[in-house]
């Protein structure tokens, strides 16, 4: 990656070579130039390859991996092992940027940059001029995420912008067999050590694909169990509020069913032994009713 750029545009990719164009696309059409695009293709089955390699421009720098499919969680790994920028931003190949998101990075991360803080975060809009979620309850600040998007239930994406040797220190988990971590327990670890910078501003726009992540959904989840419990453990700690301990509880035993856990075995796992075995029949139920509604999907 070039020294001389803030921010690596990082890009996970699956079977969307008809999508990524529209990405390029985006990137071409930026007003500050000064990124690196990182395309890390995911064992695409399609002309992925083909595509990128006529992907030449003389405004920024593109470089492509590509690696054995093991999910979107592997491709990250794999990106952030040979990013040396200072920020990353994910963007998923579905996805585009507006055309001043670059430069509304540099404009917002350089006066806070010496205040230790793991990155900022903007908002996600669709096409029609809606907005993923929530808006900040401030215009511009200081915060934290676990606070900002958890404890408020605001759990849709948003554009967040990370130092990058701070996920360099957060890998994802790998499991066996499974392909798939939710992104937010990274999120959620890194914010119990390190605040970010929130801004009230759309600078990507999204659109949710069929067989994309975000369309499949519980049924996606209930086939990554490891991955899910991976997820509930995170939030069973003092900073997350009751609510969001009791939902992350039922999923964490939920999950252990689903992954053929022994309740014994879930209960050397979980931080909150009391809280635990008040749970397991909610959990359970919570089991049985998505055995039945999504693991066949």
């Amino acid at each position: 990656m070039s020294d001389k750029n803030l921010v690596t545009v990082l890009t996970p990719t699956f079977n969307r070579a008809y999508k990524l164009p529209d990405l390029l696309n985006s990137l071409l059409s930026q007003t500050n130039f000064n990124f690196d695009w990182l395309i890390v293709d995911d064992g695409s089955t399609d002309d992925t390859k083909e595509i990128v390699k006529k992907f030449k421009n003389d405004n920024f720098k593109i470089t492509y991996i590509q690696k054995e499919n093991g999910g979107k969680h592997t491709a990250h790994n794999e990106g952030i092992k040979q990013i040396d920028t200072e920020l990353t931003m994910i963007v998923d190949s579905d996805d585009i940027l507006k055309s001043d998101a670059i430069q509304s990075i540099y404009n917002e991360w350089i006066p806070v940059r010496n205040k230790g803080l793991c990155g900022v975060s903007f908002l996600k809009g669709d096409k029609v001029g809606g907005i993923s979620g929530l808006k900040f309850p401030e215009d511009k600040f200081i915060g934290n995420f676990i606070d900002v998007r958890i404890n408020r239930n605001d759990i849709s994406e948003k554009a967040e912008v990370w130092v990058t040797d701070v996920l360099k220190k957060y890998p994802f988990p790998v499991y066996k067999g499974e392909n798939y971590v939710g992104e937010g327990s990274i999120w959620c670890m890194i914010a119990k050590e390190k605040d970010m910078l929130f801004v009230n501003k759309v600078i990507y726009i999204y659109e949710y694909e069929e067989g994309g992540l975000t369309r499949a959904g519980k049924s996606l989840r209930v086939k990554n169990p490891l991955g899910g419990m991976f997820g509930a453990k995170v939030t069973l700690s003092k900073e997350f509020n009751w609510r969001m301990k009791t939902k992350k509880m039922w999923l964490f035993i939920c999950y252990g069913f689903f992954a053929k856990m022994r309740i014994k075995d879930m209960f050397k796992e979980c931080p909150m032994k009391v809280y635990f075995i008040i749970n397991i029949p909610f959990g359970f139920f919570l089991y049985l009713y998505w055995k039945s509604k999504y693991l066949n999907k």
